[in-house]
């Protein structure tokens, strides 16, 4: 018998069953008398179905036996075949039993190795501090607070102060704390505008910020929501600051006071401040000698407060708006800048109407002085003032008289005057950090890499 006529001995069992019960159905039965003359049944051929069983399990025995000598990599397609011919009844689990043989078959023919796993290799474990730094150096600000905590190498790297040079945080709303753990990474540059600061700066025991000394040199507050106290602690802790701004931002007489603490200061913005007053203002122009650019627009100052400015400014001063002061500027005081501030090279006193045409010819001293701002001011002949000023001080090359002139009238004051501009600038730039629509810079600093 070959391999592929070779039957399993689950198969032959069903057959061996099916026999046995087609065997009983055509049996022969006939009917006879027992011991009490009552009639019963009973088989004809008992002795032969007997012997038919005996022959059968012989049979049974010796296929069974070549079943187990089967190869079990045997084709099971052709014994498929052979049992559909034979038996159609049965042709659902034969195709069943040829389904669990093939995958049975397929495992043992494709069994593959177990593979082998090479342990991983840090790439980053080969290269030194140094050229790890300058990989990180190319890294947006939130890609290195994420690589604090791949490792503590990463972390001590991350921490290097020259990653942290310049920061932009404009228009964000910091957490309580986490000011001060922003500039203690060594910040020089930092853009806060429009940023909201709660309390505590600091996060921690304050006494543990005592010695603390930041490294800031350039910061933009413009229109940043912060308490007067946080400020005051805030700039506290800067001695190096060159250029400050204060646009819109509420101060004291201790916020000025730690202002003027910083001595290396040479443009500061506090436009529309709130609070400064007359002990304020002094501490400031008093004590910053360095100081070039310097705007105190719509500060609300009063007659006091500008009388101790003018008299203890810095003669050095280049630049300054000091705009809005409605009732407060008048001739006397604008001599008196004149005189203590001869090398003014920019000059914006638009929105002062108690000025005059003869209060402004003072300003014909200012041999420097090449862009002017007397928007405004209602009361001045725009015509008559140019003709006494450019007499004695040709370098003015810009002038803002906004609202002081038709349209028809600006154009024939444009042909007379043509070497000067007229309405520019609407805005004054005077100390601001940003002009314009550039916000990525402040002071012409990149604040982003």
């Amino acid at each position: 018998m070959s391999q592929i006529d070779v039957e399993p001995s689950e198969s032959i069992a069903r057959k061996k069953k099916r026999y046995n019960s087609n065997s009983e159905n055509n049996a022969m039965w006939e009917t006879v008398d027992d011991e009490d003359g009552n009639p019963v049944k009973k088989s004809a051929n008992t002795e032969n179905k007997s012997a038919e069983t005996e022959e059968n399990k012989t049979e049974n025995k010796r296929m069974s036996s070549a079943a187990t000598v089967r190869s079990p990599l045997a084709p099971v397609e052709n014994r498929g075949a052979q049992n559909n011919n034979n038996n159609n009844n049965n042709s659902a689990d034969d195709d069943l039993e040829n389904t669990l043989l093939a995958k049975n078959e397929e495992f043992f023919v494709y069994r593959r190795d177990r593979p082998v796993f090479i342990p991983a290799i840090d790439p980053f474990s080969q290269l030194s501090d140094e050229m790890i730094l300058h990989i990180f150096k190319w890294l947006p600000k939130k890609t290195l607070i994420r690589c604090c905590f791949v490792s503590h190498r990463f972390n001590k790297i991350v921490h290097t102060d020259i990653l942290w040079t310049r920061l932009d945080l404009g228009g964000r709303c910091l957490k309580a704390g986490a000011l001060g753990n922003v500039i203690s990474r060594g910040v020089v540059i930092l853009r806060l505008a429009s940023t909201g600061i709660p309390d505590p700066i600091f996060d921690g025991d304050l006494s543990d910020w005592d010695s603390y000394e930041s490294k800031l040199q350039y910061l933009d507050l413009s229109m940043a929501t912060i308490s007067t106290a946080g400020l005051e602690l805030l700039l506290s802790k800067c001695r190096k600051l060159k250029k400050l701004s204060l646009e819109h931002v509420r101060v004291t007489d201790g916020v000025c006071d730690e202002i003027a603490a910083n001595s290396d200061i040479d443009s500061l913005n506090m436009t529309m401040c709130e609070g400064v007053s007359a002990t304020g203002i002094y501490a400031i122009s008093a004590k910053l000698r360095n100081l070039r650019c310097l705007n105190i627009c719509w500060t609300n100052l009063t007659t006091g407060a500008l009388e101790v400015f003018v008299k203890n400014v810095t003669p050095d001063l280049l630049r300054l708006n000091i705009a809005g002061c409605r009732n407060t500027m008048t001739d006397a005081i604008l001599k008196q800048l004149v005189r203590q501030c001869p090398n003014l090279v920019e000059l914006d006193v638009s929105d002062c109407p108690k000025l005059t045409t003869e209060g402004l010819k003072c300003l014909g001293s200012l041999k420097s002085l090449e862009y002017l701002s007397i928007a405004r001011c209602y009361i001045v002949d725009v015509t008559a003032f140019l003709n006494h000023h450019l007499k004695q001080s040709p370098a003015l090359a810009y002038l803002d008289v906004f609202g002081l002139l038709r349209e028809e009238s600006l154009e024939i004051l444009s042909s007379t005057f043509s070497g000067i501009g007229f309405n520019k600038f609407i805005y004054s730039s005077v100390a601001r950090p940003t002009v314009g629509t550039r916000r990525t810079s402040i002071w012409g600093f990149r604040t982003r890499d």
